[in-house]
């Protein structure tokens, strides 16, 4: 609190604001809109001149400058950048094109003056839905939805975010930078964006997923997040009639899969009848499943082993063709093969289906779902122990904090830098997330950065935990005091009220008085 501010909230370190949190009136939230904001243009490049560049019917010049990069060690290195009208040329850092007649440029909306720093530094100051628009529509890059809520009983909801107009935005492919077809036409009104503001149902939830009907006239993206998340999200609201911040934590820390849900009896209708004893038993227990994704889950640990070798024997022998490193990109950007795997097992047509690596055989579903189930019993029986009675996700599924430093063995076990290992459950298909990198075994990579829950009746009684601490220094009481909580799917209250900080005896005060 200080000057015209009083807010509280989650900070990014440097910035002296909250980047999501409240004040006395109104609390804001934000989640990714997975916006597709870039495009890679090929460029035709004059055969006389590397510097010109095609453009319809004209040869343009690129704008070449030099930047100079100093060295560690001491001395430095002069890189050259070239920039087309769609972006800098990015292929020159890599030997894929090298010294051929054409270049890779990359137009993105962060490559344009965009005021975000602005409109994080002014919403701590609104105070009402008109106030909150009218700062949000300058937050361009990288796009958000932001949420907000006041103590007056609104909610609303705006897609802040730079979308490109172009023609067809929905193609993976890099685009014909000499055809002015494919230029961006500018960038979508904000006012065209969609936005929602009280509406009928109640509430309003975000969860990186799909924003827009298919009939939207403007393209925004492919990329969203598999609908897991937002399904749960809004079955269980539906299922409320009124809602309690310990409702809001129960909900926070859910770790219900529907994606599991939907996919695990395509899995069990396309097994074999030959099963040996663990399978028969791993069997059992995926049919006995409510698809909670708990740290002690048997059934957990099933399915996510099936389904790492599912995205291995339905998609990396192609990609492997392509490159080697191909497959390892596509389960990078998970969303896509993890939206996609339920058709396949659906249809069962794919010709994703076949392993191209046995010419003389076309392998079906039940090929497929049994290599898959079977290899993961036997990493299970290896890895976890041969005992099913001992089987549970959590334990492959551990969350550590890593420190810079904690690479360091001997550091790490001196000085305590990494804050874990934590048998966690959930995945990136769960409310409360703990998403893993599917070419790097099953430690959780991702998951909630804190959780907040205001309560609007009561700005004093805000709940709060983040992963690990407060402070950065090992050596602090504060720098994992938070662990075992956020673990614990606990909250800290963070209070508001001014009086009631200064006034209450159980905290530490410290004051600084000028000489």
């Amino acid at each position: 609190k200080g000057g015209r501010f009083d807010v509280s909230g989650a900070f990014l370190a440097g910035f002296p604001l909250p980047v999501l949190g409240q004040n006395a009136a109104m609390t804001w939230g934000f989640t990714n809109i997975m916006a597709d904001d870039i495009d890679f243009f090929i460029e035709k490049i004059h055969p006389n001149d590397p510097n010109k560049y095609r453009h319809g019917d004209n040869w343009l010049d690129m704008v070449v400058r030099e930047e100079v990069i100093p060295r560690k060690n001491g001395g430095d290195t002069t890189i050259v950048i070239r920039e087309t009208h769609h972006g800098p040329v990015i292929s020159d850092v890599h030997p894929l094109l090298k010294n051929e007649r054409k270049v890779v440029s990359m137009a993105w909306t962060g490559n344009q003056i965009t005021e975000e720093i602005s409109t994080l530094s002014k919403i701590g100051l609104v105070n009402d839905w008109d106030g909150f628009t009218e700062v949000v529509k300058n937050f361009s890059v990288p796009g958000q939805n932001i949420i907000f809520a006041d103590t007056a009983g609104n909610i609303g909801w705006r897609a802040a975010a730079l979308i490109p107009i172009r023609m067809d935005g929905g193609s993976l492919l890099p685009r014909p930078g000499w055809d002015p077809a494919y230029d961006w036409q500018g960038f979508v009104p904000f006012e065209e964006m969609p936005f929602l503001y009280n509406p009928d149902k109640g509430y309003i939830a975000t969860a990186n997923n799909k924003i827009v009907d298919d009939d939207f006239p403007y393209y925004i993206s492919n990329q969203w997040a598999e609908p897991s998340r937002i399904e749960r999200i809004e079955e269980w609201l539906d299922s409320k009639e009124k809602l309690t911040v310990e409702d809001m934590k129960t909900l926070q820390n859910d770790w219900l899969s529907p994606f599991a849900r939907e996919v695990v009896p395509n899995i069990i209708e396309w097994l074999p009848q030959d099963l040996n004893e663990n399978e028969i038993t791993a069997l059992k227990i995926l049919n006995d499943w409510d698809y909670i994704e708990d740290k002690e889950s048997a059934a957990a640990l099933i399915f996510h082993t099936v389904l790492d070798e599912l995205l291995h024997n339905i998609y990396e022998d192609e990609l492997a063709m392509i490159d080697d490193k191909a497959f390892d990109a596509l389960v990078h950007f998970s969303m896509l093969p993890y939206r996609n795997i339920h058709w396949v097992l659906a249809e069962g047509q794919s010709s994703w289906v076949d392993d191209v690596t046995t010419p003389d055989h076309i392998e079906t579903r039940t090929d497929i779902v049994s290599k898959s189930f079977r290899n993961a019993v036997k990493r299970i029986e290896l890895e976890v122990g041969i005992n099913p009675a001992i089987w549970s996700w959590g334990s492959v599924h551990t969350l550590t904090h890593p420190h810079p430093l904690g690479n360091i063995h001997i550091l790490d076990k001196l000085f305590g830098f990494n804050v874990g290992s934590f048998k966690t459950g959930g995945s990136t298909m769960t409310v409360n997330k703990g998403e893993y990198e599917v070419s790097q075994e099953f430690d959780q990579s991702v998951g909630a950065s804190f959780r907040r829950i205001v309560d609007l009746k009561n700005m004093n009684n805000t709940q709060f935990v983040i992963p690990t601490g407060q402070s950065g220094q090992p050596n602090s009481p504060h720098y994992d005091d938070q662990a075992a909580l956020y673990n614990a799917g606990k909250y800290r209250t963070t209070r508001f009220d001014e009086d009631y900080i200064r006034n209450n005896k159980q905290f530490r005060h410290l004051v600084l008085l000028p000489d």
